[in-house]
């Protein structure tokens, strides 16, 4: 028995959909056996079954010896595992060595998604196969002028491109892990009313990501001083070293700001306040001649 998913280098994203493919091969029965047990048990860790109303598994393709088979039993999930007798198809004899094909689809729900089959037969030990799939993260370093000032306090928001438009990562804080950040889902700019904020470090980590999406970092709230950088940051994923194993997937984003205080100031034109200046200054003075002058008068009557 074999597991596998459609995802090609095992990194996805959470809240996403997967394709998983078991593949088994249905043993000989020997004609003298009347009962016989063969039995399929899957298992999911971090990921939900795709059901429908009923709460039924639902088959997106199944196939027996390359033809498409409608005869296999409902399967109905119970806490992320399920159990299908396949026990009838085994004593047909005229399936014997025939490949049974059942894809099905499961939501991604944590960080690492482990789905493990065995397969019981008769008497022989359990044939068990896994495949595991993990999310990537991104690290979003914010600095200032110069790429050696670390800026805190400065909050984004981080989304995706999509077919349909630019979609929002829903995101919770990571109580154990300061600025770091755990996709729940996906929405609109509104939805996503937790931001992104980085540490004394300039640094904010956003985890639960597949590395074949497009991601951007937008600046919503600078740090104090500073200007909103209006250009938008793209995550560059790192497929080198570390980062070429799935289980170790990252990627980066970086973004500048301006100090207000640099920005030059806007011109005025012309003379500007100076002509209101002098005009003033010439009523003071002229104030100032009247009063003396009028003492001057009162002092000589």
């Amino acid at each position: 028995i074999t597991k596998e998913s459609d995802e090609e280098d095992d990194v996805v994203a959470i809240n996403d959909t997967v394709t998983y493919n078991i593949k088994t091969t249905i043993p000989y029965v020997e004609d003298s056996l009347t009962e016989y047990t063969y039995s399929l048990t899957d298992t999911l860790t971090n990921a939900d079954y795709v059901v429908d109303d009923n709460g039924d598994l639902v088959i997106t393709e199944c196939t027996l010896g390359g033809v498409n088979y409608t005869e296999l039993p409902t399967i109905h999930p119970d806490n992320r595992t399920f159990t299908v007798d396949l026990s009838s198809i085994a004593l047909n004899r005229e399936n014997a060595n025939k490949e049974l094909v059942i894809k099905y689809q499961a939501t991604v729900k944590g960080e690492i998604i482990n789905n493990e089959v065995s397969m019981s037969s008769g008497s022989h030990d359990p044939y068990t196969d896994e495949d595991v799939l993990y999310t990537a993260k991104v690290t979003m370093t914010k600095t200032g002028e110069a790429t050696s000032e670390k800026l805190a306090n400065a909050e984004f928001k981080l989304y995706r491109t999509t077919e349909d438009g630019s979609e929002y990562a829903i995101v919770s804080e990571d109580p154990d892990v300061p600025n770091s950040y755990i996709v729940t889902g996906w929405g609109t700019k509104e939805q996503a009313t937790t931001n992104i904020v980085t540490g004394a470090n300039g640094e904010a980590i956003v985890r639960g990501l597949d590395d074949s999406d497009t991601y951007f970092f937008e600046e919503v709230v600078a740090p104090e001083g500073y200007s909103i950088n209006e250009t938008d940051s793209q995550v560059v994923w790192d497929t080198e070293g570390e980062g070429s194993a799935a289980a170790t997937r990252a990627g980066e984003a970086t973004m500048s700001d301006t100090k207000l205080s640099s920005l030059p100031l806007p011109s005025t034109g012309g003379i500007g306040t100076t002509i209101f200046t002098i005009g003033g200054c010439v009523i003071m003075i002229a104030a100032a001649g009247l009063y003396f002058a009028s003492r001057r008068r009162q002092e000589n009557k």
